[in-house]
């Protein structure tokens, strides 16, 4: 995605990498260190400055480049976000032990009432089986507050064009994973997932809203859970970031991600240095001076 930033009176264009908190971390380059040149030739073809590419995990491969490159005005490295994630190459129940009792007696009290309402817990994984489900699955989605605000997949037919796309190509390479609660043939709680690498991704889920005091999202993140320690593909489960209460009641860890700034070797990198990289460390620095002055002035008032 190509932006238009000012810096003053100077515009500089920015190549911004398509992702979010819920991207999967496959590597945006792929499984080869990329060399400056390749990484110059992406900005000459863009003809940007700068490229920015957020949510980058410790073992990306753009990362990887950062220990390689020392050149100045080259690169910078911030903070993104904690993304927890469960380790699953234990055992179940002493995953569960660790959650602490108050934890394992609501996620039980949740399989008990999804277990009453007559809920069948399935697992997807080929396009023959995915495909009838998705149009449910996207109605779901819209049933809350995503429907209200208008911002739910189907209410947009091209971001429902993609989510298929991606869904089907995901499928057919044996990536793709579909979690559900059924009751009486109707599906009213799902998670579309990802297994790539020995990392399930959780990347989106949702549930019908007439069964929300029955808790399904909590029951059927639960149910996976099990069937993740259970498998021998996954070793990792990641909730994707940011952190938030509800996953860190899951999780055995996170995940520091990285937003990675690359600048052109040119003026106008130089600029996008100064207004990315240096501008941040100087207010840094400045900040405590600041806040001293502060004090200062009021202790003399």
């Amino acid at each position: 995605m190509i932006q238009d930033k000012r810096v003053g009176p100077i515009g500089l264009r920015v190549a911004l990498a398509a992702a979010n908190s819920h991207t999967p971390r496959f590597d945006v380059i792929g499984q080869v260190t990329p060399t400056s040149q390749q990484l110059e030739q992406m900005m000459t073809d863009l003809s940007v400055s700068v490229l920015v590419f957020p949510y980058l995990a410790p073992t990306s491969q753009l990362i990887a480049w950062t220990m390689s490159e020392t050149r100045p005005f080259r690169w910078q490295r911030t903070f993104c976000e904690e993304a927890p994630f469960i380790n699953c190459a234990g055992n179940w129940q002493d995953y569960l032990e660790s959650r602490g009792q108050t934890r394992r007696t609501s996620w039980q009290k949740y399989e008990r009432r999804l277990s009453r309402l007559g809920a069948v817990f399935e697992v997807m994984k080929s396009w023959d089986e995915i495909s009838p489900c998705l149009p449910e699955v996207l109605q779901i989605e819209a049933s809350g507050w995503k429907g209200r605000e208008g911002s739910s997949i189907v209410q947009d037919p091209a971001t429902r064009r993609f989510y298929e796309g991606i869904c089907n190509n995901l499928a057919q390479t044996g990536k793709l994973r579909l979690f559900l609660f059924r009751r009486n043939g109707q599906i009213i709680a799902f998670q579309l997932a990802t297994l790539h690498a020995g990392t399930l991704t959780g990347l989106k889920a949702s549930y019908l809203d007439e069964f929300a005091k029955e808790s399904p999202g909590q029951a059927l993140q639960f149910w996976i859970t099990r069937w993740a320690f259970a498998e021998q593909d996954v070793q990792t489960y990641d909730l994707l970031g940011p952190s938030s209460e509800y996953k860190l009641r899951f999780s055995t860890g996170s995940e520091r991600l990285e937003t990675l700034y690359v600048f052109a070797h040119n003026l106008a990198g130089v600029i996008a240095w100064l207004r990315w990289s240096a501008a941040p460390r100087l207010r840094h620095l400045w900040r405590p001076i600041l806040a001293k002055k502060t004090v200062l002035r009021g202790q003399i008032g």
